[in-house]
């Protein structure tokens, strides 16, 4: 066998044995990493993070906000905060009125809320019938304002798409876009609108459909949490994220391994031909 072939040779079989190891440590990973993302720590009441199970962590309180306290039902508005804050909503109703604007106030539950069963059981054990969020909407739905509570519709997604970070309190691209076509659905069925959903969208047509400039557009592209990022994607499902981040893992290690394989056998190949030429 010449060199040539032995090299040939000898690639195929390091190939091979590239794919077979990381095949037999791929179920490994997996295992290893279900494990972990199942564990949650119970909630001590003084630490401003909440360890959750499946790799989601929850912001117990910062220094403007209390989402514990939230999701407990130890805070709920004051009669006069309540009035106060829906008078607000009632105002500006009124003076985007005066423009010929119509408004629809959306309600976005939190993440803690959306997803309560990842939270640890000596905290989910706590969770309010009522809190500030669900006070506050009923109280602009009273009022007569035209409101658009999206605790349901992500209650009932949020198994098969993950909505939010799971590391932060934010909607995530997938939920920005529930949230958009939510929109839509609601503007289209009680305003008359005839907005086109996220899927039908390119992104000429935002332009077109919002009247957004270019450079808001340059800004806007930047926030996926408002849905204008996502604006002309479908919703990929948590599953298929950790899938293809896996794959992708996988390719740039075997390309990685490959490459300097290759450049290992080449340099070899010259040594062997200097040591031929000297004899």
């Amino acid at each position: 066998m010449d060199l040539k072939s032995r090299i040939i040779a000898s690639v195929c079989v390091f190939s091979a044995f590239v794919f077979a190891v990381l095949a037999a440590a791929a179920p490994v990973y997996r295992h290893t990493v279900k494990k972990e993302e199942t564990k949650a720590s119970d909630y001590d009441g003084n630490s401003e993070v909440i360890v959750g199970s499946d790799g989601f962590l929850f912001r117990a309180y910062g220094e403007d906000s209390d989402e514990y306290g939230d999701f407990t039902g130890r805070n709920f508005y004051t009669s006069e905060e309540l009035e106060n804050t829906v008078s607000a909503l009632r105002d500006t109703e009124n003076m985007l009125g005066s423009a010929n604007c119509r408004s629809l106030f959306v309600f976005i539950p939190s993440k803690m809320s959306v997803y309560a069963d990842k939270l640890p059981e000596n905290v989910r054990s706590k969770k309010a019938a009522s809190n500030k969020f669900t006070q506050l909407a009923e109280a602009a739905r009273g009022e007569g304002l035209d409101v658009l509570d999206l605790t349901g519709e992500f209650s009932r997604i949020k198994n098969e798409n993950l909505l939010f970070h799971t590391c932060s309190d934010s909607l995530n691209d997938v939920g920005g876009f529930y949230l958009y076509n939510a929109v839509c659905e609601k503007l289209n069925g009680s305003f008359g609108f005839n907005m086109k959903k996220a899927k039908e969208l390119s992104a000429e047509d935002l332009l077109h459909e919002f009247q957004i400039s270019p450079t808001e557009r340059a800004v806007m592209r930047y926030l996926p949490s408002y849905g204008w990022y996502i604006i002309a994607t479908a919703p990929i499902s948590s599953g298929m994220q950790q899938g293809v981040s896996f794959l992708m893992i996988i390719t740039i290690a075997i390309v990685i391994i490959f490459a300097i394989f290759v450049i290992i056998i080449a340099k070899l190949n010259e040594v062997m031909i200097q040591i031929r030429s000297s004899r």
